[in-house]
């Protein structure tokens, strides 16, 4: 996913180059799945495929793995529909960071725990902010898009939120949740992150 390091979103013409690169990643995506596989592509079919898909390439490849892991139905149908979703998706942020006058946005961020010397809390999908509040981001595909944010996605915000207090106690926090189908249509919720909500 592009803004893998901090991308800047604050003008128009930032916020339509970040959508470019997410139509151009997924395009790039798209080819690599799509690839016949042969005894000559097939490892680097699969090293390009998972590099776009997981930051983490083999060491940390969920979503990879989940892929592979459908059937061939429900590969053609992933193949069929990412670029609408991508699409839909990207238009989304575009729209909260307009919104929310991002200065800059950040895509799979990850939580360390030093305390308890566990190493990975988790990975947020994207972070936007500007020098007063950050805002936390949670990306989920659902066959129908509900009609409020759902109780465990809501409540894994409010963790990510706590977590990254200690690291900007001065800003505010805020959480959307952001569903997306294999239309393309998405839906933006408001979950309330403030101390003490979880």
């Amino acid at each position: 996913m592009p803004a893998q390091k901090p991308v800047r979103v604050g003008a128009e013409r930032t916020r339509n180059k970040y959508r470019d690169s997410v139509i151009e990643s997924i395009e790039l995506l798209h080819d690599a799945l799509e690839r016949p596989l042969s005894a000559d592509t097939v490892g680097y079919r699969d090293q390009i495929a998972r590099a776009l898909i997981d930051s983490g390439g083999y060491f940390w490849s969920k979503l990879a793995d989940d892929y592979d892991g459908l059937s061939e139905y429900g590969q053609r149908f992933a193949l069929e529909k990412m670029r609408i979703a991508a699409a839909g998706a990207a238009e989304a942020i575009i729209s909260l960071a307009d919104e929310m006058s991002w200065s800059w946005i950040a895509a799979e961020v990850q939580l360390l725990d030093w305390s308890a010397n566990r190493g990975q809390r988790g990975r947020i999908d994207l972070l936007g902010w500007n020098a007063d509040a950050i805002t936390v981001v949670d990306f989920k595909t659902a066959r129908n898009i509900p009609s409020e944010a759902r109780p465990g996605d809501a409540d894994q915000l409010r963790k990510y939120a706590g977590d990254l207090r200690v690291a900007a106690p001065q800003h505010r926090f805020k959480a959307r949740v952001l569903y997306v189908d294999h239309t393309g249509q998405t839906e933006t919720y408001r979950v309330s992150v403030r101390k003490g909500s979880i």
